[in-house]
């Protein structure tokens, strides 16, 4: 049964703590189309999402909790929640020895339509409870409260992940996690508004426009859901500002990554789907759901962040 425990009008909240404790950001070790292999064990809080019957990755994430992952919305309409499971702490996408968990719920936003309509992907994003606890094994990437709270503006240089193709020339995946260094461009740019294809950015709100404008690096397929993340001049913490959601051209200097902004807009509605046998519908809003998303344990009570969800009544 889902726990409302806020009414802002007719609209019931979930607060799904997300600790921003002392622990994230931490990069162990320092050192994607055009990217360069990671250092192994750098980027603890990237994770691969799968299919649990056919173990192949199909996008990536990020721990934002110890039971919580955020992805792109679209990369979880293939199966039901507990047809999935997230891979944590491997380098090579092939590797035997790493954290697994099925996941337990999805929660996705109520206005994201998994369509080819590219107007409904500003609401590109879900986040996923786990069934298993990684029980603070994995660090977690710190959740800014505010972008602007990072500094960070036009021109800034950010990192993306991924094990998706390294180039448009290719199916195959990367077997190594890759990285990529990402200008942020002004998403009323020419860039970022005119392709070949149509235009880029659909609503800047609540969109980045990345990438690079020689061309060469960039997203790619396999990449989506993964972080964009930002590194704070003031504490050296590594911080997500954003989350992959689509680029119309591999590395292409005329098309750069679309990413969802972090902090999602928490004024509209969400939904879950949960993991119940019988049910039938990804999109299923069903009370059965008896998780309590109000995780706040004892050790996480110095968190000095939150990520809202707000549900619909059905």
């Amino acid at each position: 049964m889902l726990t409302f425990i806020l009414i802002i009008s007719i609209v019931f909240c979930i607060f799904i703590s997300i600790c921003n404790t002392s622990n994230c950001g931490i990069q162990p070790k320092s050192k994607i189309a055009g990217g360069v292999e990671s250092a192994i064990d750098s980027w603890p809080w990237m994770i691969s999402l799968r299919a649990k019957d056919v173990p192949l990755h199909i996008c990536g994430g990020t721990l934002i909790h110890r039971k919580y992952v955020l992805t792109a919305g679209h990369c979880t309409y293939l199966f039901l929640p507990w047809q999935y499971e997230v891979h944590i702490g491997l380098h090579y996408l092939n590797s035997t020895h790493h954290f697994i968990s099925p996941v337990k719920t999805i929660y996705r936003h109520l206005n994201y339509v998994s369509t080819i309509d590219f107007n409904q992907t500003v609401y590109d994003f879900a986040v996923l409870e786990l069934e298993r606890d990684t029980e603070g094994k994995f660090p977690i990437i710190c959740l800014p409260s505010l972008l602007n709270d990072l500094d960070i503006g036009i021109k800034s240089n950010t990192t993306t992940l991924g094990w998706g193709r390294t180039s448009p020339n290719t199916t195959d995946l990367s077997l190594r996690l890759q990285e990529v260094t990402l200008e942020l461009l002004n998403s009323s740019s020419l860039e970022c508004m005119k392709t070949d294809q149509g235009p880029l950015i659909i609503n800047a709100s609540l969109q980045l426009c990345a990438g690079r404008l020689e061309g060469g690096s960039g997203t790619c397929s396999g990449d989506s859901g993964g972080p964009l993340m930002s590194q704070s001049s003031k504490d050296n913490l590594w911080y997500l500002i954003g989350i992959t959601s689509y680029a119309w051209d591999c590395g292409s200097p005329a098309s750069p990554t679309v990413f969802l902004r972090y902090p999602v807009n928490n004024n509209d509605n969400n939904n879950n789907d949960n993991n119940d046998d019988d049910n039938n519908n990804n999109d299923n809003n069903d009370d059965d759901n008896n998780n309590n998303n109000s995780n706040n344990d004892d050790d996480d009570n110095n968190n000095n962040n939150n990520f809202k969800l707000q549900c619909n009544i059905k």
